[in-house]
């Protein structure tokens, strides 16, 4: 006898499965995000490790020599344009920190709905075991009734 919600079941099964890829999804998309951010953070430190030698061989070119204002300017300049890439890299990094917070909470959002669907498949499980249990009971019932209908007729004929 077939299960009266088996197609349900099915249905279920087959969204429960649906949500845990997504969910797996989410979980590379957050550790993705952790990457890109620690990348992004590790290439700001280098950056920085980077300018300040960079700005000292610019300052020691100039130091105790005699400098135009236009060449000073250009040394101005040049610092100004490589604290510059310190702002665009720090962007970077918030940037990478947002795409991390949405990852999370993509995540946790994924988690819920796996969580519903599996819920929701566990409930119709559940029916059905009991529904199984109901039905072995009654298949007991009716072996024990024909088994007791064949030993009357039996002590019926022997009379």
């Amino acid at each position: 006898m077939k299960y009266i919600l088996e197609d349900l079941l099915k249905i279920r099964r087959l969204r429960e499965d649906e949500k845990q890829k997504d969910l797996k999804v989410k979980k590379n998309e957050l550790e993705d995000a952790i990457r890109l951010l620690e990348d992004k953070k590790t290439e700001l430190a280098n950056y920085i490790k980077w300018r300040i030698n960079r700005e000292n061989e610019l300052y020691n070119a100039v130091i105790n020599t005699k400098v135009t204002l236009t060449e000073l300017d250009d040394l101005k300049t040049a610092i100004f344009i490589l604290k510059e890439k310190d702002l665009i890299l720090q962007k970077n990094i918030l940037d990478a920190e947002q795409m991390k917070k949405q990852a999370e909470e993509n995540l946790n959002q994924a988690r819920i709905a796996y969580n519903k669907a599996f819920k929701e498949t566990k409930k119709i499980v559940e029916h059905k075991k009991m529904w199984l249990t109901e039905i072995k009971k009654a298949e007991e019932k009716f072996a024990e009734n024909e088994i007791e209908d064949l030993i009357f007729k039996k002590e019926m004929i022997e009379e």
